[in-house]
């Protein structure tokens, strides 16, 4: 399941007005890299692999963007799970998050259930239609369903 990304920006920074960023704005500015967490630090850095600050958590990344000045990435839920009145969430270009569970095929927790069936359901509306709906120069977003066992 794929979502989109964003930047995070202190609210002093001359980014904090956009409505949405190209990695082409962010420059050569420091960004936030999240240690420990390579696949997450790849897709962050992008293009701009300049480290400014590190985390060694993923939820410390819109308040290390406040008290160091630096610039983040993040998925778009951090705009809604992490709120920081210091801080912008601003939509960048780039590649989505991939969003992905893994869990033993005997795991029948309700949690990795709903979590199957709602992957399912987005599955099947693409399907029926059609269309992503994005032009042929973006990347649709890609569903994979795999059954409980």
């Amino acid at each position: 399941m794929g979502i989109d990304r964003y930047a995070v920006v202190p609210v002093e920074s001359d980014l904090a007005g956009a409505t949405h960023l190209t990695p082409d704005d962010l420059g050569d500015r420091p960004c936030i890299e999240p240690v420990g967490q390579p696949g997450l630090a790849a897709w962050a850095a992008g293009s701009y692999p300049r480290y400014g600050v590190r985390v060694r958590s993923p939820l410390n990344i819109p308040s290390a963007v406040a008290m160091s000045g630096t610039v983040g990435v993040y998925a778009e839920p951090a705009r809604r799970y992490l709120p920081n009145p210091d801080v912008r969430y601003i939509e960048l270009d780039g590649p989505q998050a991939i969003i992905a569970l893994a869990s033993r095929p005997e795991g029948h927790r309700e949690s990795v259930d709903a979590f199957r069936r709602a992957v399912q359901a987005a599955s099947a509306l693409e399907a029926l239609a059609g269309t992503t709906g994005q032009d042929e120069d973006t990347p649709s977003v890609q569903f994979t369903a795999v059954p409980p066992r």
